[in-house]
């Protein structure tokens, strides 16, 4: 005889059938299991003793389905009452499917009315742009140095590599090497290099987001052996060199403060920043220890800022050879110090703790611009005039605003002219409000400057270029560079102690008048001599 199956709901994806001369039969949920595929499931309660054949028809007509001519899943085949199911796939995203089971024995083929379910839309994968950091070069030898970075992929598969060579311009690349999804330290040896020759490089990563850039670094490799009285790579250690940096995330109440530190001898030190709402500052952050890595960069969170208020501060590093104090900057609080139209920004931290990075794009995030500095050679004598190249970049691809760039010099060095920007006695620095930076738009400065007549044999200085912008986002973000300098003062010594300058050419008036004295001086002893020799003669 025909068998007969009736469907009905039992929850949103659960349907109940009765098999004529078989006993119930139920069909369960159907389960939705992505937005392509589902699995159809049933309950054969009872055969009637015959051997029993189950499948389902399914369709995104309720009209085919329910007429017999909707797709066919795989026919089951029970010789008891049992529970089956099917896998569909290769379904549409958002689309409603209807779906019945069907059942066949010797007494004839049942099925039950038709129900449906909904595939949902398929989700697109997103991933966070992959950050990487520039670490500092070991294992530096005449020839050959091992570049350090780390890449964070976020998600995506990642490529990384290094450029690298003699100037801002690197010209050389290392192997491009796959890293993976995952979190990770790299490094790559570079061999052939030139004794005493400084070498920039900065790490690179890469995958489907775009390309990022950490920010330049620099090493020299090693050759002849100089005395220094500071002796910077002997077992006598000096107190921290400090660089203040500018701040960024500010809000109406909180501010991130950001500074250098360059240990001396990897000598582990101690770094904090003073703050105030005068220049006698008052307060103090957190002190971190920061280790004993060659350059780091710390930041320390303060709270509790009156929107619209001027705050100062600065960077504190001690070891045990002594404290060393940065310059005092200023900020107001929510407002760029430097920008001509102020932009309020709200950021929210999740975290207001110190942290301590290797020197590497300016903050614990991937800096959206790249950031470079050259000065020349290492050595630096007493009076020599040196040209500072600054180059920048947006290597994202958004439009930066409120893009200010300070390049900061220590006060034994003094700033002569520059080709962009504006100079600022109160911390010895130029100063260069780009406002807004486009996506790949990119710039450069030149900076001259005379080292001063007091420098300190061995004595370390360091010139910093720190870049801040805002987001499309509203988010602020940093960059850093920096050139460091050992002085020399053996160097050209006669010339120096007569001139001050690292070469016989005055650079001043009081020199030139110098100069032309000694020059008379001699002038009129030769003739004096030739004189002399003359009457001598006749």
């Amino acid at each position: 005889m025909n068998t007969k199956i009736k469907l009905f709901g039992v929850t949103a994806m659960t349907i109940s059938a009765l098999f004529a001369g078989a006993g119930l039969v139920s069909a369960q949920t159907a389960t939705v299991a992505s937005c392509s595929s589902a699995t159809l499931n049933a309950t054969l309660s009872d055969t009637g003793g015959a051997q029993t054949s189950a499948w389902f028809e399914y369709g995104t007509s309720f009209s085919v389905v329910d007429s017999g001519a909707g797709s066919r899943t795989t026919t089951q085949v029970f010789n008891a009452p049992q529970s089956f199911s099917q896998v569909v796939s290769g379904l549409n995203q958002s689309t409603t499917y209807y779906y019945r089971a069907v059942f066949s024995n010797i007494y004839g083929t049942s099925n039950g009315g038709a129900l449906s379910f909904t595939t949902p839309p398929c989700a697109v994968q997103t991933y966070t742009q992959q950050t990487v950091t520039t670490n500092s070069a070991s294992s530096v030898s005449q020839n050959s140095a091992t570049l350090n970075g780390y890449v964070t992929p976020n998600g995506a598969n990642t490529n990384a590599w290094f450029e690298w060579g003699t100037s801002a311009y690197y010209g050389n690349t290392t192997t491009s090497i796959n890293y993976g999804t995952n979190a990770t330290s790299y490094n790559n040896t570079i061999t052939g290099l030139t004794v005493n020759t400084t070498y920039y490089y900065r790490a690179v990563a890469q995958n489907s987001q775009g390309t990022v850039y950490g920010s330049s670094l620099s090493f020299t490799t090693t050759g002849q052996t100089y005395n220094y009285n500071y002796n910077y790579n002997t077992n006598v250690g000096s107190a921290p060199t400090v660089n203040t940096l500018l701040v960024t995330e500010k809000t109406g109440t909180t501010a991130k403060l950001n500074g250098l530190v360059f240990e001396s001898n990897s000598q582990s030190s101690n770094a904090y920043f003073e703050w105030g709402p005068t220049a006698s500052l008052g307060n103090k952050t957190t002190t971190t220890n920061v280790g004993n890595l060659s350059v780091v960069k710390h930041s320390g969170y303060v709270t509790g800022l009156v929107s619209g208020h001027t705050y100062y501060y600065r960077v504190v590093a001690q070891n045990l050879y002594g404290t060393s104090y940065g310059a005092v900057n200023s900020f107001v609080s929510q407002v760029s110090t430097y920008a001509v139209t102020p932009v309020v920004t709200v950021v929210t931290h999740a975290v207001l703790k110190p942290t301590t990075t290797v020197v590497t794009s300016g903050s614990s995030e991937q800096s959206l611009v790249s950031l470079s500095i050259e000065g020349g050679a290492e050595m630096i004598g007493a009076g020599e005039k040196r040209t500072y190249y600054v180059k920048w970049k947006n290597e994202s691809t958004q439009s930066l605003k409120d893009v200010v760039l300070r390049v900061t010099f220590p006060a034994s060095i003094n700033i002569d002219s520059s080709t962009k920007g504006a100079f600022s006695s109160t911390d010895n620095s130029v100063v260069v409000d780009l406002k807004t930076l486009a996506s790949k738009e990119g710039g450069e400065a030149f900076i001259f400057a005379t080292s001063g007549r007091s420098l300190r044999s061995g004595e370390v200085l360091v010139v910093t270029a720190n870049m801040v912008y805002t987001g499309t986002n509203g988010a602020q973000g940093d960059a850093v560079a920096y050139v460091m300098h050992r002085a020399e003062t053996t160097q050209n010594v006669i010339s120096a102690n007569i001139f001050g300058t690292g070469s016989f050419v005055p650079s001043t008036i009081f020199e030139w008048i110098l100069l032309l004295i000694l020059v008379l001086i001699l002038v009129l002893l030769g003739n004096h001599l030739y004189g002399r020799f003359s009457y001598e003669k006749h």
